[in-house]
């Protein structure tokens, strides 16, 4: 009996205790060179959407961009963020706030055209970053 209290209390330890993701680092140049955009921009919200043809809805991210650095220039830019039932979250979720300013590294997404993905905890970066984007950025860098 004292064996199965103990596996049971192992159990409900393992279970409640947090569970925080891990992601493989990325130097500056990789990241800069996997991203097929990077831009400025602010987060100002999302939607769900059901595209015709596929049965699942689609959580969209919408960032407002201020300037272009790499790729082709846009006014809007969509992110395929998770849709999961309300207060749920898996420890690889990233998630944005309304009004989130800074450098956004996006990956366009494999399975739709137009929407991109920050896949990555190094895939933002604030506005203080901003000399050192300049500098990655710079000819003399490459």
């Amino acid at each position: 009996m004292k064996f199965i209290s103990c596996l049971l209390t192992c159990y409900a330890l393992i279970i409640t205790n947090p569970v925080h993701a891990a992601w493989a680092g990325m130097t500056d140049q990789e990241l800069i060179k996997q991203s097929d955009v990077i831009i400025k921009a602010t987060f100002i919200g999302k939607t769900i959407v059901k595209f015709p043809g596929i049965p699942k809805k689609r959580l969209l991210g919408i960032l407002k961009i201020e300037h272009v650095y790499k790729g082709d220039p846009a006014d809007v830019v969509l992110l395929s963020l998770p849709l999961r039932p309300s207060n749920v979250s898996v420890s690889t979720d990233i998630s944005h706030a309304v009004g989130q300013n800074g450098f956004w590294f996006l990956r366009l997404h494999d399975e739709s055209e137009g929407i991109y993905l920050t896949d990555h905890p190094q895939r933002f970066w604030s506005l203080d970053q901003q000399a050192k984007l300049m500098q990655l950025l710079s000819p003399t860098a490459q």
